[in-house]
């Protein structure tokens, strides 16, 4: 009943699935699912709230709203909640009668399995001969139930099976966070074929919601709180002493004392560190002394030139992950770290430690798991064990990715995010790539920077201007910004450096918005009650977060991580939420500032 009711509105009002999706800021093929019926939803589902949305500002945008409305008796102008809100309530009228709800529950599971189990077996990169032999049925029983043809019982054997040669194909195939991601749950706190086998099977027989949102909100109050002066008072790096130099280190205490000796040689002679341990955190945690000698050390190192690489053992769990961020931050502002994460499983047997400054000297340990405190860490000089764990570590290097990237504030070369897809910018002032290209030379030129720094600026415009019209070309774009006072207006900083407008500048820029918003369709503005932080700007694309600290330490983040992609997705979708999202409305606010 939904879908041919959904199908009855887009017929009414002419939109596409892709028309929809953009308007929505969802990807096509969800709302193809769900208007064929593939995909069942509730009446209180995110995705069902974002496609009336979308038919809304889609319908308000080319004038169709008296069509929308005439479909099922809404409104005209009763404003985007309520006819949204009335619209979703006609799709779902009838559903949750007893029979009719039993009766469709049955179509439904057999599609969402079928759909579900398809994108598991794709990125398992299983057959159905394969999985039909794993779990002792007919190939072609397998066939259909992908197909959605037929579907086996919740409570049968087969289901639970199917999902844990999937979740054993997964641990073998070391993907098991893809298979986390497409699920929609975060990181299990203890990975293992077990566990991802019982949320695979809750995903195949219903739907699973993951709300990150709280994730991103943590990372962005740590990035926005940091202040150099909020570092702890560190002991002179000058005055660390080790104990005796030895080429075997014993126990905790040891490895903490060659963790000293090889810091110390390389703020002294330089270098390039390359670092990456798995074993228990609790030789640098669990000793504060010890702990702010290693921060003093490391920021000698950065601070005299020390590039440092480092692979972070995260396991792709958004809590640990943010863990790594918060705690690593004051370094990262140096932007002399590159922080990573291994793609493969860590081993649950043994412990890794692997300390290198390159051509220096190096420490090297490897212990059965709970044996690290009486182990023995050894610490290489010798060219030769020097190369052939450079290689070592450089093996591990091609399998991690790049967990953040740090950029300077109008860096031409911060990766731009996927011009293909959508863009959500959540920001306290007017953003320069919607400035036009004479006002912004002009305030440039006002800027009081000399010309070297202005060519970075002009460069920094002409590169996001770029992003920003072919990302309206190829998908949406949407920019939260909050509701200017007269008052914000005298004093509002722009996106140059040491400008704030004139009157007569922002006049000229938000005329310029206006006209983006006729020209494209594709580009949207919402007007948030208030922001939610102070000094920072956010750039949600398709591949990339850029997350930017707009006050000294000027630094934006770049992740590309998929679980940290989620979580801003999820938190620009709660703050679209509670945003002026009526067109009509949205233009008279800016109208309003004119003048």
């Amino acid at each position: 009943m939904v879908s041919d009711r959904l199908k009855q509105v887009f017929d009414a009002v002419g939109a596409t699935n892709g028309d929809i999706a953009r308007y929505a800021g969802i990807d096509t093929s969800m709302v193809s699912r769900i208007k064929s019926g593939s995909r069942s939803v509730r009446r209180n589902s995110v995705s069902v709230a974002r496609i009336a949305e979308g038919l809304y500002l889609y319908c308000d945008d080319k004038n169709l709203l008296p069509e929308l409305c005439g479909v099922f008796g809404g409104n005209v102008y009763g404003g985007r909640k309520k006819t949204t809100e009335k619209l979703i309530g006609w799709l779902f009228e009838g559903v949750d009668d007893p029979v009719l709800h039993k009766q469709k529950k049955k179509k439904q599971l057999m599609a969402v399995t079928g759909t579900r189990l398809d994108k598991l077996m794709q990125l398992t990169g299983v057959s159905n001969v394969w999985l039909a032999r794993i779990t002792n049925v007919d190939n072609s029983y397998i066939s259909r139930i992908r197909h959605g043809v037929r579907t086996p019982s919740p409570k049968t054997e087969l289901l639970k099976r199917i999902s844990a040669a999937l979740a054993e194909r997964a641990f073998d195939k070391g993907n098991y966070a893809e298979v986390e991601r497409i699920i929609g749950i975060p990181s299990l706190p203890a990975p293992s074929a077990d566990a991802l086998s019982a949320e695979i099977h809750k995903w195949l027989t219903d739907e699973l919601d993951a709300n990150l949102s709280p994730a991103a909100e943590l990372l962005l109050d740590t990035i926005v709180a940091f202040s150099p002066e909020s570092v702890p008072e560190l002991p002179d790096a000058s005055e660390i002493t080790a104990g005796d130099i030895s080429p075997v280190y014993r126990g905790t205490d040891g490895l903490r004392d060659a963790v000293i000796r090889f810091l110390q040689c390389a703020a002294r002679t330089g270098g390039e560190l390359w670092l990456y341990s798995d074993q228990d955190m609790e030789w640098l945690m669990g000793d504060s002394e010890f702990r702010l000698k290693w921060i003093s050390l490391m920021t000698a190192c950065v601070k005299g030139g020390v590039k440092i690489k480092i692979i972070h053992n995260i396991d792709r769990n958004i809590n640990e992950m943010l863990s790594a961020i918060t705690n690593w931050l004051p370094l990262y502002m140096y932007g002399a770290i590159e922080p990573y994460y291994c793609s493969k499983q860590t081993d649950e047997r043994f412990s890794h430690t692997l300390f290198l400054n390159k051509g220096r000297d190096c420490i090297f340990a490897c212990h059965i798991r709970g044996c690290e405190d009486g182990g023995f860490y050894n610490y290489f000089e010798d060219n030769d064990r020097l190369m052939f764990y450079e290689t070592e570590y450089s093996v591990l290097l091609k399998q991690s990715k790049p967990l953040v990237k740090m950029h300077g504030l109008y860096s031409t070369d911060i990766i731009t995010p996927d011009a293909a897809g959508n863009m959500t910018a959540i920001r306290e002032t007017l953003s320069l790539a919607t400035m036009p290209e004479e006002l912004a030379r002009a305030m440039i030129e006002r800027s009081g920077l000399d010309a070297a720094q202005k060519s970075v600026v002009l460069s920094a415009y002409y590169t996001q201007r770029s992003a920003f019209i072919s990302a309206l070309d190829g998908g949406y774009v949407c920019e939260l910004i909050p509701r200017f006072s007269a008052e914000d207006i005298r004093s509002l900083p722009s996106d140059i450096p040491n400008v704030c407008y004139t009157k007569a500048e922002f006049d000229e820029h938000i005329k310029s918005i206006l006209r983006l918003m006729e020209e494209y369709a594709s580009y949207r503005v919402c007007i948030l009650p208030e922001m939610p932080f102070e000094n920072m700007r956010i750039t949600c694309g398709s591949t990339e977060v850029t997350v930017s600290r707009m006050i000294p330490p000027r630094t934006s983040f770049v992740f590309s991580h998929p679980l940290m992609l989620s979580a801003f997705d999820s938190y620009s979708s709660r703050l679209r939420a509670a945003s002026i999202q009526d067109k009509v409305e949205v233009r008279g606010i800016l109208n309003g500032y004119i003048g």
